[in-house]
């Protein structure tokens, strides 16, 4: 008899100690301790410049524009690439670590008094990374004639890569929060620097205009956003783009073996709040 209330009693002292440890870490250590579902989805992005992005316009264009064209004509994007990279001045280094870019997936249900719907809110960020996108030409052609290079003609070379830094996106989708958009931007990216930008006439004359190097400064996109209606895609220009500048540098008409006009710089260029709608012509 003793000894089984020996056991009980140490059995009694053992469920005592362990109530105690349990709340010691219920009441200090998970007080301190947060956790969240959700996805993150990081890495590093080197695509290289062997893809190219097209479109095409199926009916060609009206002979009341002009005459002669009415054939399926296509646009595309030659030698298109993507890199994260760690900054914008000289040559790329490329973010490693997974680090270049990240994605945040979180689903919810709304509360209060619309309760039951959903949303799921994609959140996209470089992470203090820049976003490069690399892209040599523009071509024009026959979309019957893609496949033969004599028929392509070249509108716009573009002989160095587009830098964007700070870039970050909010996308909802389903239900948006009140007052919300299908995407949000919310990055200053200060100045894009396109480099040196040729716009060839490949007609009669064969000339070109040869922009030295094209800049925009003043690129901040807080509180831009697009939605989807029921008549297009809407942009809003947000509220950052209230003093914006343009620089045209080594400006040449003609060619580049042609004089320099010189500089061309536009200041103070507000576009803050401005709407614009694409859709489809009908």
């Amino acid at each position: 008899m003793m000894k089984i209330s020996k056991v009980l009693l140490a059995m009694m002292m053992a469920s005592s100690m362990s109530a105690w440890a349990m709340e010691d870490l219920s009441d200090e250590s998970l007080s301190e301790a947060t956790g969240q579902d959700g996805i993150v989805i990081s890495t590093d992005i080197n695509i290289p410049t062997s893809a190219a992005v097209r479109w095409t316009d199926t009916n060609g264009i009206p002979v009341g524009t002009y005459a002669g064209f009415t054939n399926s004509g296509s646009v595309e994007m030659v030698g298109f690439g993507l890199r994260t990279c760690t900054g914008i001045v000289g040559a790329c280094t490329l973010t490693t670590g997974q680090t270049g870019l990240s994605v945040t997936l979180d689903a919810g249900g709304s509360t209060g008094t619309v309760a039951g719907n959903g949303s799921l809110a994609i959140a996209i960020s470089t992470n203090g990374n820049a976003l490069w996108i690399d892209l040599d030409k523009i071509e024009v052609f026959d979309t019957a004639a893609a496949g033969v290079p004599a028929q392509r003609k070249t509108i716009i070379d573009l002989n160095n890569p587009i830098k964007l830094t700070n870039f970050a996106a909010l996308i909802s989708l389903g239900n948006e929060p009140v007052g919300g958009h299908m995407v949000t931007l919310n990055s200053n990216i200060g100045t894009i620097d396109f480099g040196n930008i040729v716009i060839n006439d490949a007609s009669v004359g064969a000339g070109n205009i040869d922009i030295g190097s094209f800049q925009l400064g003043g690129v901040n996109l807080t509180n831009a956003f697009m939605d989807v209606a029921t008549n297009g895609l809407v942009v809003n220009t947000g509220t950052g783009l209230g003093a914006m500048t343009v620089t045209m540098n080594t400006v040449k008409l003609g060619g580049a073996a042609q004089p320099a006009l010189g500089n061309i710089t536009m200041t103070g260029l507000n576009l803050n709040n401005q709407t614009i709608r694409i859709s489809g012509k009908i």
